[in-house]
């Protein structure tokens, strides 16, 4: 299965709901504490099976491009403007028990990251950034002077802050949170 991972090329980040899926399959064989010769439970075997039987749909996966000539933003005839996924970043649950808030936080300094290295990659003056996160406790935390932190906070808040200064953070409904997908992972044929 892990070979199967990372024969998956995506450096964009696209696929990234699929790979959490199969991460979070192999985090869970990982807790059996199997040896190579064990035999892996029948419900596993038919988690993999469908896994991979899915993988064949990743042909079928169109994702526009859009490649962009000018500085200027531009609407449509309707007056809207177009948003499109330029990439993504995740990471699996680490099987310590960790709070929500603090895996929040993790992604917020992840997101923050990612924003930073993707303005660099772009070589483009870019103005105007605007971040999202459905949890209101981590928008508090990175509201907050970090030394009024615990540690573990205050660490986190303080790159956060510092990466994204000029930046604007708001709060989105989970149920409204397009990001949420890539956390709860999906199979080819559900995105």
């Amino acid at each position: 299965m892990s070979s199967e991972i990372s024969r998956l090329f995506d450096p964009l980040g696209l696929l990234g709901p699929i790979i959490v899926t199969a991460k979070i399959f192999l985090q869970k064989l990982w807790i059996l504490k199997l040896d190579w010769d064990d035999e892996v439970p029948l419900h596993l075997k038919r988690t993999r099976g469908k896994f991979r039987d899915e993988l064949l749909e990743l042909k079928h996966l169109n994702i526009e491009r859009h490649v962009l000539c000018s500085k200027a933003l531009s609407l449509s005839t309707s007056g809207e403007i177009k948003v499109s996924l330029l990439c993504s970043k995740s990471r699996v649950t680490p099987i310590k028990e960790v709070s929500i808030p603090r895996l929040e936080l993790c992604a917020a300094e992840l997101l923050s990251k990612l924003i930073v290295q993707v303005q660099s990659s772009l070589d483009l003056e870019i103005h105007g950034v605007h971040l999202y996160s459905d949890s209101t406790v981590v928008l508090a935390w990175i509201a907050t002077p970090p030394h009024a932190l615990k540690v573990f906070v205050a660490n986190r808040v303080t790159k956060i802050q510092n990466y994204t200064e000029d930046f604007k953070w708001h709060y989105v409904n989970t149920a409204e949170n397009p990001a949420d997908l890539i956390s709860r992972g999906a199979f080819p044929s559900k995105i």
